[in-house]
């Protein structure tokens, strides 16, 4: 479970309390900065579904972003996650692992994949501190303009960030 407890202080109980009487809220939570940003407000859970279902945002949901809805007392009464969307797999090959050395913490990855969506590629650097990682991943951004995604991993392959 992410710690949505990060985001007090970052305006998200104004974000998640504020909300006119009868609405529902649309919110994009990220976890990378921690930041809470208002999408729209809707009269209806269907209107807010629908518009959710017209701008891809179950596609757009990564390992960092989550896309929640409130209702006008504050509740979260639907949750959109990077688990929600089949597009956000990361292909699998059996042959390819990426082991980061016991001295390193992350690794930056750039994952390309051919036009069937199969694992084709991928270029990785490790490091010992997640803000370095961070750098890693945007310059990644730079240096592979054609990587398909870029993501950045713990020791344990978890991904903690994910960009398409």
């Amino acid at each position: 479970m992410k710690n949505k407890t990060a985001f007090l202080g970052n305006g998200w109980e104004d974000v998640r309390l504020k909300i006119p009487k009868g609405k529902y809220r649309l919110v994009m939570l990220d976890f990378w900065d921690y930041t809470a940003t208002v999408i729209d407000d809707f009269d209806t859970l269907e209107e807010a579904k629908e518009f959710m279902d017209e701008m891809g945002i179950i596609e757009d949901a990564d390992s960092y972003t989550e896309f929640v809805v409130y209702n006008d007392q504050g509740e979260i009464v639907e949750q959109i996650t990077s688990e929600d969307s089949d597009k956000n797999g990361i292909p699998v090959c059996d042959d390819v692992e990426i082991v980061i050395n016991e001295d390193m913490n992350y690794a930056a990855v750039a994952i390309f994949v051919d036009e069937q969506g199969e694992f084709e590629d991928l270029v990785f650097e490790e490091t010992k501190t997640l803000e370095d990682a961070k750098k890693m991943a945007e310059n990644f951004k730079d240096r592979y303009p054609n990587a398909d995604r870029i993501i950045i991993l713990n020791r344990n392959g978890e991904i903690l960030w994910e960009q398409k």
